[in-house]
């Protein structure tokens, strides 16, 4: 192991893995029933919308954003926002 290496992914929570796959159904459903903070950041302070929008998950980018819950401009701990991301991909 490095030093100082945290092999954990803490916060990385059922909405950024829903975001990661694209499951729809599933991110409508755990906003819906408010199961996360929604502008969290995981273990990169990537928000779900940022994973929504670097792997190009149109459906699991407009119900957040439909329901005006989500910071679009939130950064990570690396300074990019989910439109950097969506733009950097071509979307």
């Amino acid at each position: 192991m490095y030093p100082g290496y945290n092999h954990t992914f803490y916060p990385f929570n059922g909405r950024h893995c829903a975001s990661c796959f694209g499951i729809v159904e599933i991110v409508a459903n755990l906003i819906e029933i408010g199961y996360c903070v929604i502008n969290e950041g995981d273990f990169l302070g990537r928000t779900p919308l940022a994973w929504d929008a670097h792997n190009g998950h149109e459906g699991a980018v407009k119900t957040p954003l439909r329901l005006k819950l989500v910071k679009p401009d939130k950064r990570d701990k690396y300074g990019r926002t989910p439109l950097w991301f969506a733009a950097r991909e071509g979307r």
